[in-house]
């Protein structure tokens, strides 16, 4: 198989990075380098470059051209973060892909067409994707990754994947195409060379005496005569992205639209990789004040970018804004397996409901972590000790469910203390409701339902218990759980309510 490397070229990557923080606007604007002695235009929008705006122009000069100009400051750190996001984007198409080459991604996607179902229904799959991410970008389809490049930065959508016709399109191309540093260049042009199909007819030897070895290699590369090994890309094993504002955020409604951009790039990273989130950070940039970090803990790994907004901007909504915002980034260090939950098949479909995992995540989020809580089992015997209410943390669960928050909770026993009998957790019915300590049954039960259930357990702890119990019905009719002393049938004790 002919090898198909697409490369996609992004030359407004500065712009796109600059404006993917803000809601679309349709103003003109453009992004300055204003780390340069004189300020200059780095990248304009359509709108601007309608007005005049070019790259290179000064920032004074870009203004008199165009009046209502809004400017964005240049941001190296939000381009390669937007470039590493390209990568781990192209990397749901293939598994070769490389970030080497400028302003572009190359992936090798001749093994994937057929997956994917073809070049046009790839090309329109990349295409929604890319104007989704709020990217522009233009592509081209050769044998070679370089040439790739090349053709993508002089028509965008051209597809060479046949040997000739690939040959005869790269012989034609100018040498103002050629990857090469300028002087190089201009000497070649001096010696009277002006397209490849030139450089192409030297004998190896005589062009490389001329123009260098590092020419005729690059030529080599090109035409596929030799391997371009490129370093390949791999995805991070964390995910971390963020935004700068070109202003002040003041509200948290206002960080809506730059959470929902984080929040979906996030979503499709977690899709290409087949895997969930089981809790992400949000941080919150001021100008003068350290960051403010809000956690956004999950039951279960989850994906879906509608549930993970939902929970982190009602996470968001419980905080107060000590300052301005200034900047947002999420991180989520903990990316599991994803694993979806398994549905009947003919199971009906839920109208407007919430399973388990969804609800408690929706309580915690707008109550609090510490506001819901969850009641585990306790291997033993007495009424009281065979459950404990403890705080829901599933962020670091063992594989019995236990965390160590509830480790260090568990009561301490001295090490040269008995060790308690190894007894499973009672299976006999307990009440629904347990009264928090036991109190005198008024008058004698009306019947015992069930029992004597004789418990004798807690020698180990100094609270020990040796009683009967018995499920009753009372005078008026309720189910209740008494107890007597053991082998006694007085004195009753109320427990609790049956239901």
């Amino acid at each position: 198989m002919t090898p198909a490397w697409l490369a996609l070229r992004f030359p407004d990557l500065a712009l796109d990075a600059a404006r993917r923080g803000a809601e679309p606007d349709p103003a003109p604007c453009a992004v300055i380098d204003r780390d340069a002695p004189i300020p200059r235009v780095v990248a304009a929008c359509a709108a601007a470059m309608k007005a005049g705006v070019r790259p290179g122009l000064s920032q004074v000069a870009a203004r008199a051209l165009c009046p209502g100009l809004r400017t964005l400051p240049r941001d190296a750190g939000a381009e390669r973060a937007l470039r590493e996001l390209l990568g781990e984007w192209a990397y749901g198409f293939s598994d070769a892909v490389s970030l080497a080459l400028p302003d572009a991604v190359v992936l090798e996607i001749g093994a994937s067409l057929t997956l994917f179902g073809g070049w046009p229904a790839v090309e329109r799959r990349l295409r929604a994707e890319l104007a989704a991410l709020g990217v522009r970008g233009a592509l081209a389809v050769a044998p070679t990754p370089r040439a790739a490049w090349l053709f993508a930065g002089l028509e965008d959508g051209l597809v060479l994947d046949h040997p000739v016709p690939f040959q005869r399109a790269l012989l034609q191309l100018p040498l103002a195409a050629l990857d090469v540093d300028p002087a190089t260049r201009d000497a070649l042009h001096g010696m009277g060379f002006r397209r490849l199909r030139d450089l192409r007819a030297l004998p190896r030897a005589s062009l490389a005496r001329r123009a260098g070895q590092p020419l005729v290699d690059t030529l080599d590369r090109l035409f596929g005569e030799s391997a371009d090994a490129l370093p390949r890309y791999r995805p991070p094993t964390r995910h971390a992205a963020g935004l700068v504002f070109d202003g002040r955020v003041e509200s948290v409604e206002g960080l809506r639209f730059p959470l929902r951009r984080l929040i979906d790039d996030l979503a499709r990273t977690l899709a290409r990789r087949d895997g969930g989130v089981a809790g992400v950070d949000l941080v919150l940039e001021h100008e003068s004040l350290p960051s403010t970090r809000i956690a956004v803990g999950l039951v279960e790994p989850e994906r879906d970018a509608a549930r993970l907004l939902d929970l982190a901007f009602t996470r968001m909504e419980r905080v107060a804004l000590p300052a301005p915002v200034v900047g947002l980034r999420i991180e989520a260090d903990a990316l599991p397996p994803f694993a979806p939950a398994e549905r009947d098949l003919f199971e009906r479909a839920r109208q407007g409901g919430l399973d388990w995992g969804q609800l408690v995540e929706r309580l915690r989020a707008r109550l609090g972590d510490g506001a819901v809580r969850t009641l585990s089992l306790v291997a033993d015997h007495r009424p009281r000790a065979s459950q404990r209410v403890r705080p829901l943390d599933m962020s670091s669960r063992t594989g019995n469910g236990a965390t160590p928050a509830m480790a260090a909770r568990a009561p301490k026993v001295a090490a040269n203390a008995p060790k308690p009998p190894t007894e499973a957790i009672p299976t006999t019915p307990r009440p629904l409701w347990l009264l928090e300590r036991p109190i005198p049954l008024r008058s004698p039960p009306r019947e015992l339902l069930a029992g004597p259930e004789r418990i004798e357990s807690g020698w180990w702890d100094g609270a020990d218990l040796r009683r009967d119990f018995y499920l009753a019905r009372l005078a008026d009719g309720a189910h209740a759980w008494i107890s007597a002393a053991a082998g006694e049938r007085d004195g009753f004790m109320l427990e609790g309510f049956a239901g």
